[in-house]
């Protein structure tokens, strides 16, 4: 009788330990998909920040048309369609400083420089979103690395996740 207590116990003891790591990995995962959510927001925002200094530019229908081919707009981005998106963001940016270069008086209207200083803050915030973006991902990475939590980790579909 007392071995059949001692083993509910423990059993009941087991179960518990198994939905605490549970809750942690889900909680940790939702982390992840919050600062993900951050960093498509940040993104969005200075993609149209960046629409809108180019339609201060003469050249910017062959610019934002190329934006309009490349942007994405995802539901659930993954860290490479982010990457993709930072690395075109990049190159659009370096073309509406190419022109600003070539017309001079556009590089000294003062809506041109305050429109370059919001772009370069709203990359500032997607730095930092995207700095808690990848220590949530480390978090939970290290989380279900660590033995026992990666058996029960595994069991329940959790698996590491990509950086930014």
């Amino acid at each position: 009788m007392l071995y059949v207590v001692v083993l509910s116990i423990v059993s009941l003891l087991f179960v518990f330990w198994i939905i605490s790591v549970q809750s942690s990995l889900m909680a940790l995962d939702a982390n992840i998909h919050n600062a993900m959510f951050q960093v498509a927001i940040q993104l969005s925002s200075r993609w149209d920040m960046i629409i809108d200094l180019l339609e201060l530019t003469h050249e910017n229908t062959v610019i934002q048309d190329s934006i309009k081919e490349k942007r994405l707009i995802i539901k659930e981005p993954t860290p490479d369609d982010i990457n993709e998106q930072i690395r075109f963001m990049t190159e659009i940016i370096d073309e509406i400083k190419a022109i600003g270069e070539i017309y001079t008086s556009l590089k000294e209207e003062q809506i041109y420089s305050k429109s370059m200083d919001a772009i370069d803050q709203y990359e500032h915030m997607m730095g930092t979103s995207r700095l808690i973006y990848n220590d949530s991902v480390k978090k939970l990475n290290r989380s279900i690395h660590l033995f026992p939590r990666s058996l029960i980790g595994s069991v329940l579909g959790f698996s590491k996740q990509g950086y930014l």
